[in-house]
């Protein structure tokens, strides 16, 4: 009988609630709800920085009358010079001895040789000479010519001869004829005589050599002429023969005594004298001279009639910038990220780079070929430049520049923030500077994004507008702005309701009055949902159960990027810690063994290990790779929690992961999603704060029970495995109490093992 009334009760009650739920069901239908995504758009961007590259060269030259620098490019910009110069003197020059005159002597058996004066007024080298004559009938005789001392005491040639003599050129055609000295000959101030010495021509009767001279007016008439036919005979003068001296002189010269200058791209620079006679010095600093050939050009003068010649050694400083290419990551929750990927070529032994940064970044931190060596830079924070010196560039390494800076703020002018199907969201964007650029993304209550819009910057305020469709979703949109221009960026946001008009379709009364019948009809059936709702009830308290309970067996979390098998984050709980690389290395090569050896999917996602008493999971994701180790093998709700916590990390850390660029910090807010999915906070070691509120009558006698244990191990934490010696036997009601501790701060997880000092 009871059970009967018990029957009514029910149908009574599931009546009220079914017309409830038709009434609910009929207003639901006219509004559509959304869970919006938390994936907060960024912004990635790709400026271009540029950077200015120096070398150095040196280098020793001798003997030159001009400055030609060899450099790699014609790009390069000449900023410093500096020469020394020695061994200045005047270059070569011609001294024309005698030029005039139609008669010429002979050189044959009986007058083998003929000589003329050479007058040196002043330290000299003899380079060459030249003759005026021909030879009548070439053969091949031993014809020399030389330069042979002075006699004083006959004013005729004496037997010293200096330098070599050299085999005399001339041919059948009365012309000048060049004879040049195997080395130069130096003479000093006097008189010499230039020889045709020809005593191996034979005996000959035909003349066969014939030199010209000018016995009319001779421009040196002073000058001896002197034939041999076994000594010197007949010495004259008034009929100088016809002679060239090609010399250089030895005095050296100072360079502000000839006035010596330097002409650099259309400027002429003084020389000055150096310490030593004969030497100077040129130094320029602050040159901007563009170089428009692969050679440095100076061109040296003096206000003589001949060019110099002279040793020197130069420095010369050049510089040229380049461009390298970047990137930026912009993003609401946290400073701009700046990476610069500059490729540095050496050119020259003595090589260094200068970057001047922008004012507001910080943390700079350089890396080479993936290793930070940022203490071996220089970093002037008053100039704002990184220096690059010479001893750390190297060719083919790889270099990367990270950088943070503040996010600068800037005003969206915003109208309304209410809007309806079909009208125009628009709003107007004021920032700081005019120039840059504007980017405008909208969001949808779903979280996808639904309206993009890039604008250059070209007032002080921009406008954006997006016409709504007919039929969009209802609820919260979000808008984000980013402004970025070569080193600044920065975000702003602003939320947009969307309501849509509440209306009743005929169809959904008539669908409401149908679900009446409906439910009314199936009364009796509710009282199986109604237990079924029980049961569905008890299935997800078991659920929340198995997931506690396979926590309390976790013993070590392996996170590695999947491609490289590197390990990108890790917490240890319980046991000896383990080298977590070993593990993941060790894993990869199992999952590729089994694919060899199966010939099963390469994409293959998961690998399971049983070791001793140790349960090992491996699964990969998009970008990751989860490996856990555990006392037991885990329930398939563990395992949903698992792949719950991996959507998690792809979706807030994918981008980190696709772009890993080494830096294990950025993923430390794993902890937190650790935390959520599994629940860790139980075996972590928990430390007691009492703090002043009620607690419930179970809460306290928790408390009591870890206040006692940590008492009775005189420490300052404990754990809940030490609570519960027996897992089996802690409950459902235990672990969500012990959770509720956890959220008001009474129990405190210890995530440092510093703190457990």
């Amino acid at each position: 009988m009871s059970f009967g009334i018990r029957i009514l009760k029910i149908k009574k009650n599931v009546f009220t609630i079914s017309i409830l739920l038709v009434f609910v069901i009929s207003i639901c239908q006219c509004t559509s709800y959304s869970n919006a995504q938390e994936n907060e758009p960024f912004l990635i961007i790709s400026p271009k920085f540029q950077m200015i590259e120096f070398f150095e060269d040196f280098g020793i030259k001798e003997n030159l009358s001009s400055i030609n620098i060899g450099i790699p490019s014609h790009n390069w910009t000449l900023t410093e010079i500096d020469i020394n110069f020695t061994s200045i003197q005047r270059g070569s020059e011609t001294f024309l001895v005698e030029d005039g005159g139609d008669s010429f002597k002979t050189l044959n058996y009986d007058k083998q040789c003929r000589a003329v004066q050479i007058n040196i007024t002043e330290p000299t080298k003899i380079l060459s000479v030249e003759i005026y004559g021909y030879v009548e009938n070439p053969q091949d005789e031993n014809m020399l010519v030389h330069i042979n001392g002075y006699d004083s005491g006959t004013n005729a040639p004496n037997s010293t001869i200096y330098g070599s003599p050299v085999p005399l050129n001339m041919s059948i055609i009365p012309n000048w004829y060049k004879q040049t000295f195997f080395s130069p000959i130096s003479l000093s101030i006097g008189y010499y005589f230039l020889v045709l010495n020809g005593t191996d021509i034979g005996d000959d009767v035909v003349p066969k050599y014939r030199w010209y001279n000018n016995d009319i007016n001779p421009i040196y008439p002073d000058l001896y002429i002197w034939v041999w036919d076994g000594s010197w005979l007949g010495g004259s003068t008034n009929q100088c023969f016809r002679y060239k001296i090609h010399q250089r002189f030895d005095r050296v010269l100072n360079p502000q005594d000839i006035n010596m200058t330097a002409e650099i791209n259309g400027t002429s620079y003084n020389i000055t004298n150096g310490i030593e006679s004969g030497s100077g010095t040129l130094s320029i600093k602050n040159l901007d001279f563009s170089l428009s050939e692969n050679e440095i050009n100076i061109f040296v003068k003096n206000n003589l009639s001949i060019k110099l010649l002279f040793h020197f050694n130069y420095r010369v400083s050049l510089k040229q910038f380049f461009t390298s290419h970047s990137t930026a990551l912009i993003r609401k929750s946290l400073d701009n990220k700046w990476t610069i990927n500059p490729d540095f070529t050496r050119e020259y032994s003595n090589y260094s780079i200068k970057f001047y940064y922008p004012k507001n970044w910080y943390n700079i931190t350089i890396l080479k070929n993936g290793d930070e060596i940022t203490s071996t830079v220089i970093i002037n924070t008053d100039d704002n430049f990184i220096f690059f010196p010479n001893h750390i560039i190297t060719d083919g390494a790889n270099w990367k520049i990270f950088a943070f800076s503040p996010k600068i703020d800037f005003t969206l002018n915003i109208q309304k923030t209410e809007f309806k199907p079909s009208q125009d969201i628009k709003f107007s964007v004021i920032t700081p500077y005019i120039q840059g650029n504007l980017t405008y993304i909208l969001i949808d209550p779903l979280g996808f994004e639904e309206f993009r819009e890039t604008k250059q910057i070209i007032s002080q305020e921009t406008l954006f507008t997006y016409n709504l469709p007919a039929n969009p979703y209802e609820g919260i949109y979000k808008a984000y702005v980013f402004w970025y221009n070569g080193t600044d960026a920065g975000t702003e946001t602003q939320e947009f309701s969307i309501i849509l008009p509440i209306t009743i379709p005929l169809e959904i009364i008539l669908n409401s009055i149908f679900l009446m019948i409906i439910i009314l009809g199936g009364s009796i059936s509710s009282y199986v949902l109604v237990k079924r709702k029980r049961k569905n009830k008890i299935e997800r308290q078991k659920k929340k159960f198995n997931i506690y309970r396979d926590v309390l067996s976790l013993q070590h979390f392996i996170l590695s990027e999947r491609n490289s098998g590197l390990t990108i984050y890790e917490q240890f709980f319980t046991g000896k810690p383990l080298n977590s690389s070993l593990i993941s290395g060790f894993l990869q090569a199992v999952r590729v063994f089994g694919i060899e050896l199966t010939e099963t999917d390469e994409q293959t996602r998961s690998i399971k290990l049983e070791y001793q008493n140790s349960k090992i999971l491996m699964s990969d994701y998009k970008s990751c790779r989860l490996i856990l180790i555990m006392e037991k093998s885990p329930t398939q709700d563990f395992l949903e929690s698992v792949n719950a916590l991996s959507y998690d990390i792809e979706e807030q850390f994918g981008y980190l992961l696709e772009n890993f660029d080494g830096d294990i910090t950025q993923f430390n807010e794993i902890r937190d999603l650790l935390d959520f999915h599994l629940h860790t906070s139980l075996i972590s070691p928990l430390r007691v704060r009492t703090q002043p509120g009620r607690n419930t009558s179970k809460e306290q006698m928790i408390i009591n029970q870890a206040l006692y244990l940590m008492k009775k191990k005189n420490t300052g934490h404990f754990l809940l495995s030490s609570l519960y010696k027996k897992k089996k036997e802690i409950q459902l009601e235990d672990i969500e109490t012990i959770l509720n501790l956890i959220q008001k701060k009474v129990f405190q997880p210890i995530t440092s093992s510093n703190d457990l000092n």
